[in-house]
């Protein structure tokens, strides 16, 4: 049965697979690596064997292939193995440690946030989907190896023995006809604006955000199932989860051992300050309503990126991402009805828009701070 298929042609059923992953892994123990050592590889689906291969000997840290020396270099000493394997380094990572992946996290600080084996086997979202995902079904790369969710999907595949698909155009997903999807809610709005049929969808998963009522409703009709909302943190896995009953523009509820709190409008999980903002309404559903690093100073209002996205949505943008300092900005693909954008937020929220062909983002992964430097301050 095939497990991994290549959009150039090139498949693997999971023997295959794990035969080549080994002859990975015989070159790092030749070399004398173990398990307290750490290696990169760049977020490149070609690397999918090779990231096996690693995770059999020792721990794996995956970075943006857009990285420069200088971003590599904030990690920490970690040796990215493209071609020559370079010599071991001992004692960088404890011994049940998996994956290294880069975050700034709520510190804006980058630093490497360890995934441990005991933590994977019993929580984040690659714990969640095993519940529902079989070796019938079929997914596609939505998301790159640098997120640890992207990660995490490709891993329920192989270890349910589920079909993966790496389709480097997105158009070409539905020809493939998945019976699954993970994605951000931009990637989603992306899919479902394609417009073209597909069979209806086993599950539709949304992460790293919050879809409104207009998604969510659209996206039911597409997919032919309601979103399953899920809310998580590279620092400490899964949060909150949604799948029934349903809430518009929720999250859910807390998962088993997350304790949430929400102190001052900060959301605390487990003692850990997020960095997000929310609130619980009175049925106990968790609501975010924006990051503290992303609000929008204007000298006294303050407003957040979300509430100024959802009004373009609603006054025609197809899709939009709004940042700014003292001042607010936003990208916009598609046309906003001005008027009755005017007539639908506050004055002092109305955004210089930027109209583009494409948002600047491959998956929805949004970095407010590099847009402002990009189409402001340059």
């Amino acid at each position: 049965m095939t497990f991994l298929v290549y959009e150039n042609g090139n498949s693997y059923t999971k023997e295959e697979f794990d035969i080549y992953a080994l002859g990975y892994s015989k070159q790092l123990i030749d070399a004398g690596y173990d398990r307290t050592c750490r290696i990169g590889i760049f977020s490149d689906f070609r690397n999918l064997i090779k990231m096996k291969g690693i995770l059999n000997v020792c721990s794996v840290c995956v970075f943006d292939e857009g990285f420069s020396e200088f971003e590599l270099g904030l990690y920490g000493d970690i040796d990215i193995w493209e071609d020559a394997l370079p010599p071991p380094k001992f004692n960088q990572c404890s011994v049940d440690e998996r994956f290294g992946f880069c975050s700034s996290g709520s510190t804006n600080k980058p630093k490497i946030i360890p995934w441990h084996q005991s933590e994977i086997d019993a929580d984040g979202l690659e714990y969640h989907l095993k519940k529902y995902v079989t070796d019938t079904d079929v997914t596609w790369n939505a998301l790159p190896l640098w997120a640890p969710i992207g990660v995490q999907v490709f891993q329920v595949c192989y270890d349910m023995d589920a079909t993966f698909y790496v389709a480097e155009d997105e158009h070409n997903w539905i020809h493939l006809e998945p019976t699954f999807v993970v994605g951000s809610p931009l990637l989603l709005r992306r899919i479902v604006a394609n417009k073209e049929k597909c069979k209806p969808f086993k599950m539709a998963w949304s992460i790293s955000g919050t879809l409104t009522r207009q998604d969510k409703d659209s996206m039911r009709e597409f997919f032919g199932v309601d979103t399953w909302d899920y809310y998580g943190l590279t620092e400490i896995g899964g949060c909150s989860m949604m799948t029934h009953p349903q809430k518009y523009e929720s999250v859910g509820f807390p998962l088993e051992g997350k304790n949430i709190e929400i102190i001052d409008g900060d959301i605390v999980i487990n003692d850990f300050e997020t960095g997000d903002i929310g609130y619980f309404d009175e049925d106990g559903f968790l609501f975010i309503t924006g990051r503290k690093k992303d609000i929008i100073n204007l000298g006294g209002p303050k407003i957040m990126p979300y509430e100024v996205e959802r009004a373009l949505i609603e006054c025609g943008a197809d899709e939009c991402i709004v940042f700014g300092e003292t001042s607010v900005h936003a990208i916009v693909v598609g046309r906003v009805d001005t008027e009755k954008l005017k007539n639908t937020i506050a004055w002092y929220k109305y955004p210089d828009m930027h109209y583009v062909d494409e948002l600047p983002t491959k998956i929805g992964k949004i970095n407010r701070k590099r847009l402002l430097e990009y189409f402001i301050k340059k």
